[in-house]
C-alpha cells in the first residue's frame, strides 16, 4: 500500500511486486514467477530476499533447477565461494544440458584465480550453448588477468556480437583498456555499459575514476608556462 509521500520508485516497486504476485496467483503452483522474482530482487541487492524466492520456487518444484543458479549467483555476490559452488553443482546434477551453471561456477573459479579450472568451466559452458555471451566474457577477463589484452578484446567483442545488450563485456572492455591508459576509449565503453544497465553502481563508479583519469591525463599534456606555449609554437 502506498502512503502519503511515496515517490515514483515507490509506485513503480509496487506496481512490480503486484505484478510478481498476480504472476503466482495464476501459476497455480508453478515455480517460475518466484524465481523470475528472486532475480528482480537480485538486482535490488536484496538477497535475503531472492533467497527466500529461490527456495519457495525450489519447495514448489525440487527438480526444477533454475533458482539454484541465481542462488549461486547470490553466494558468489556475498563472497561465499564454497557454498555458491554447491549450488551451481546441483543446477548442473538437475539439468546436466545448461550452460548457465558452468558459467557461474567459472566465475567463482574466476574470483578465486583458479584459472585453469575457471577456463574448462567456460568452454563446457560454450560447448553446451555456444550462443551464450556470458563465457566468452568469462574468458576475456582470464586473459584479462594474464595481461593477454588483444585477446581479451576479442573474447568481449564475441560477447557482444552474440548479445548486443549484455552490458557486462563492455564494462570490461573497459578496465582493459583503462589499465592500457587508454581513457578517452574506456570511458566509451563504460558509457555504453551505464546506458544499458543505469542501475549498476558498479559500472557508473568505473566511468566516473576512468572521467576522472582521463581530466588528470589530458591537464598533464597542457603545455604549463609561456616558454613551453613558445617552444610548442615553434616545432609546429
Amino acid at each position: 500500500m502506498l502512503r502519503p509521500g511515496s515517490t515514483p520508485v515507490d509506485c513503480y516497486k509496487l506496481l512490480i511486486v503486484n505484478k510478481f504476485q498476480l504472476a503466482i496467483d495464476r501459476a497455480h503452483g508453478y515455480p517460475a514467477p518466484y524465481n523470475f522474482w528472486g532475480d528482480a530482487l537480485v538486482k535490488e541487492k536484496k538477497y535475503d530476499d531472492a533467497i527466500k524466492k529461490y527456495e519457495k520456487a525450489i519447495s514448489l518444484d525440487d527438480r526444477y533447477s533454475i533458482p539454484y543458479n541465481g542462488w549461486g549467483d547470490v553466494l558468489l555476490e556475498e563472497k561465499l565461494y564454497d557454498e555458491a559452488i554447491l549450488k551451481y553443482r546441483k543446477a548442473i546434477e538437475l539439468d546436466p544440458r545448461s550452460a548457465v551453471p558452468h558459467s557461474g561456477w567459472g566465475n567463482v573459479l574466476l574470483e578465486q584465480k583458479k584459472y585453469d579450472s575457471a577456463l574448462l568451466q567456460y568452454r563446457m559452458a560454450i560447448e553446451l550453448d555456444p550462443s551464450s555471451p556470458v563465457p566468452y566474457d568469462g574468458l576475456g577477463n582470464i586473459l584479462r588477468q594474464q595481461k593477454k589484452y588483444d585477446e581479451a578484446i576479442s573474447s568481449y567483442q564475441k560477447a557482444i556480437s552474440l548479445d548486443a545488450e549484455y552490458s557486462v563485456p563492455y564494462s570490461d572492455w573497459g578496465s582493459v583498456l583503462r589499465e592500457l591508459r587508454k581513457y578517452d576509449e574506456a570511458v566509451l565503453k563504460y558509457q555504453k555499459a551505464v546506458e544499458l544497465d543505469p542501475g549498476n553502481g558498479t559500472f557508473s563508479k568505473k566511468l566516473e575514476v576512468s572521467r576522472t583519469m582521463q581530466k588528470k591525463l589530458r591537464e598533464a599534456a597542457r603545455p604549463t608556462d609561456k616558454s613551453t606555449e613558445v617552444s610548442l609554437a615553434a616545432r609546429r
